[in-house]
């Protein structure tokens, strides 16, 4: 038996013997076998470069969440570097300049999600008078 994880939730499974969906998130998405995992060197700069054109083509393709899965557990072996994504960079930049504006308000729905930063800090643009 080959336990390994959800691609979307992370949740642990012992076996994937019988599964259609994962138990906890429900995605049908495929799963990652633990026997799969490798260790890659790479620049931290490099793969920032190949996560945001990753998540630039699932926001334009609407592809669900799966790039933003990848990268928190990728970040999470390397908390003491910046943001993987585009998203967790931008709502870096509007936490530290609370005027930055965001015109896409998908982009903007992403920075919450990642920085877990309300909206209001990357506000929609200014109405014109």
């Amino acid at each position: 038996m080959i336990g390994g994880f959800c691609t979307e939730c992370d949740a642990r499974v012992a076996s994937f013997e019988g599964l259609d969906c994962c138990p906890a998130c429900g995605t049908h998405s495929l799963p990652c076998p633990d026997d799969h995992q490798v260790t890659v060197s790479i620049n931290w700069q490099e793969l920032q470069v190949l996560v945001i054109w990753a998540e630039n083509w699932q926001r334009q393709c609407r592809l669900g969440r799966t790039v933003y899965a990848i990268a928190r557990r990728l970040q999470a072996q390397r908390p003491d570097r910046g943001p993987l994504t585009l998203a967790g960079q931008l709502g870096e930049l509007a936490a530290q300049y609370p005027d930055a504006q965001v015109n896409d308000p998908e982009l903007r729905q992403d920075i919450a999600e990642q920085t877990g930063q309300e909206l209001g800090l990357v506000r929609p643009p200014k109405e014109a008078p």
